[in-house]
């Protein structure tokens, strides 16, 4: 997976990446790329520390963000938990560049 961030003023002007994962992969990365944009780095991390969270069965999002718990299902399959986390933490290792 690569990740492209433009920022400005310390916010997620936008994102975009490319990705040869699976069909989970790529949708997860999509869904992170639309939920982060506008966002601060700070919120960023927490949104990536919230997913991680949700994924493994351990919390969910509240609004306006919980159309992401539509990936809360994965927790029961761990296998598939890195095909959805591998796009969000590639933003972690990204956002810890900047």
């Amino acid at each position: 997976m690569t990740l492209t961030l433009d920022q400005t003023e310390s916010k997620i002007a936008d994102i975009k990446f490319e990705d040869a994962g699976c069909a989970l992969c790529v949708a997860c990365a999509e869904f992170m790329a639309i939920a982060i944009k506008g966002k601060s780095i700070i919120q960023a991390l927490l949104m990536v520390e919230q997913f991680h969270k949700m994924v493994t069965g351990h919390t969910q999002f509240e609004p306006p963000l919980e159309k992401l718990n539509i990936i809360h299902g994965v927790s029961q399959y761990p296998m598939r938990v890195n095909c959805v986390t591998l796009a969000w933490h590639t933003l972690k290792v990204a956002l810890s560049l900047v």
